[in-house]
């Protein structure tokens, strides 16, 4: 995840994400979705995907 600007004052924040594998399931990545950033058993954020880039 890549981060743009600073979080607006109800701490939403636009950024980038995509899987590091080729074969990582890429269709999860569709504007709508609703993820949870995880590490461990940690949740560190929440997201939705607004627009999907194809570049």
């Amino acid at each position: 995840m890549d981060l743009d600007g600073i979080p607006d004052p109800d701490r939403n924040q636009i950024g980038t994400v995509r899987f590091l594998m080729p074969d990582a399931p890429n269709d999860w990545l569709r504007e709508g979705k609703r993820f949870i950033l995880m590490e461990g058993p940690l949740a560190l954020a929440e997201g939705e995907i607004r627009l999907v880039r194809t570049d």
